[in-house]
């Protein structure tokens, strides 16, 4: 498969005749579908050309289309598109039609080359030259603010200043660490509040090592604009912590990835776990809600940590509680209620990274774990002991389940072997979640055909 060049080919000629349509994969249920997809945006303004939704009938045939994916699974959803519009999945058998595919869920997959004519890898920003891999990267950052209705995001940085040995991003998709300068930024932030936006997104995977922070913090403040962002990285969170109350940050959102501390330095997150304990509790001394990313499944993780933590969480919320309580009593405004939220997801080894040979998930394990995971929960105050637990009502979620697991990393692992299965699965697309039975369609065409 090229790389890089076939949408180049007479991008000039397609976006004056307007032959390229942009198709946006992401399910109608998705989480945060309320919010800006820059990257879609940028590639729409540099084709100049039309947004639809993968569900959508068009009316006209196009030369060129181009999908936006920003997970695996929405790969499924691009078929989907193929099959309701007339166009024939495998490229040996279509003419005249290109098919173009870009986004961080599909630049490590193998199992397309069938299908799509061009991976296009990396940032799409003005017709920027590939380099000799395929990839495009930026050295200036220049993207200009998006507006949409009564919110914008407004990109601060790209890349990772982090290695995290399981992030396929910081390893393979993000490149260097790249910020974009503060008098540019502002200049934006102007462009918004002109227009009457003051509720804007600064992107950043690192936003609280964006140089230029604390001026931003202050210029938000003086321009009455407030801050969406509230992903933040747990080794950045003391850069931000003397702006989470005057702005307002009344919930953060915090890559922890493992309760262990030898399995967080292992993995490349060297914080240890008393200045772990002492910037949680410096959160929520000031903010009455955190929200803890997990991952099940790294390499050689003691589990055994992870209930202690659940044991010394719970602890810190009750202590936390009861000192409002003593302060204020129990039924008036002033009282704090701590809320802790943890998030698990599932360990993928992923091409590219340090992590690449490990092994996947091994669900017997995890569901002896979730048993025991569950009644900790419980028994330190995070949700009713009536209550019953399970994937969908429990507070966090647990990752995938295991079918549609192995689904996901078939999509990751496997090349054109799998072609078919992807035509075939899912020909009316996939939403949020794949339930087994779903999965079991994918999974068994796979089976067969091997």
């Amino acid at each position: 498969m090229q790389k890089g060049d076939l949408l180049f080919e007479d991008t000039e000629q397609a976006k004056k005749n307007k032959e390229v349509v942009l198709v946006d994969t992401l399910p109608k249920n998705a989480r945060n579908q309320g919010s800006i997809n820059l990257g879609l945006q940028i590639v729409s303004e540099t084709l100049n050309c039309n947004i639809v939704k993968w569900n959508d009938k068009l009316s006209k045939k196009y030369k060129q289309y181009a999908f936006n994916i920003i997970y695996p699974t929405h790969v499924f959803n691009m078929v989907s598109f193929m099959l309701r519009n007339g166009i024939e999945p495998l490229k040996s058998q279509r003419k005249g039609i290109k098919i173009v595919a870009g986004g961080q869920g599909i630049s490590n997959l193998k199992c397309l080359d069938d299908i799509v004519d061009e991976i296009y890898l990396g940032e799409f920003d003005n017709g920027v030259v590939a380099d000799k891999n395929g990839w495009t990267r930026l050295t200036k950052l220049e993207s200009k603010e998006v507006i949409d209705g009564s919110k914008a995001v407004i990109e601060i940085t790209r890349g990772c200043k982090y290695r995290c040995k399981f992030c396929e991003y910081g390893w393979v998709m993000g490149g260097k660490y790249r910020e974009k300068s503060w008098e540019l930024v502002k200049e934006q932030i102007d462009v918004c509040v002109a227009q009457g936006i003051r509720t804007i997104n600064f992107l950043s995977a690192n936003f609280g090592t964006y140089s230029a922070i604390d001026t931003l913090f202050e210029y938000c403040a003086k321009q009455g604009v407030q801050i969406l962002n509230r992903d933040i990285c747990l080794m950045d969170a003391g850069k931000i912590m003397k702006w989470i109350k005057p702005h307002g940050l009344n919930y953060l959102k915090i890559g922890v990835e493992s309760f262990d501390e030898d399995t967080r330095r292992k993995a490349g997150k060297n914080i240890t776990d008393a200045e772990m304990e002492d910037t949680l509790r410096q959160i929520l001394a000031i903010t009455p809600a955190i929200h803890i990313y997990l991952i099940y499944g790294l390499p050689a993780d003691n589990y055994e940590n992870w209930f202690k933590w659940i044991k010394k969480l719970g602890d810190i919320r009750k202590e936390y509680t009861q000192e409002t309580e003593h302060l204020f009593g129990t039924d008036t405004e002033n009282t704090k209620n701590i809320r802790i939220e943890m998030n698990i997801t599932n360990f993928e080894p992923c091409k590219g990274t340090p992590y690449e040979t490990e092994a996947c998930v091994d669900f017997d394990h995890k569901n002896e774990f979730l048993g025991k995971w569950t009644q900790a929960l419980k028994n330190n105050g995070f949700y009713k002991v009536d209550a019953d637990a399970d994937y969908k009502n429990i507070k966090g979620r647990w990752g995938r389940k295991e079918k549609s697991y192995q689904l996901l990393m078939a999509l990751k692992t496997s090349g054109t072997e799998i072609t078919e299965a992807i035509i075939k699965a899912y020909p009316s697309g996939i939403g949020r979640t794949i339930k087994d039975k779903e999965a079991d369609k994918f999974l068994n065409l796979i089976e067969k055909k091997s």
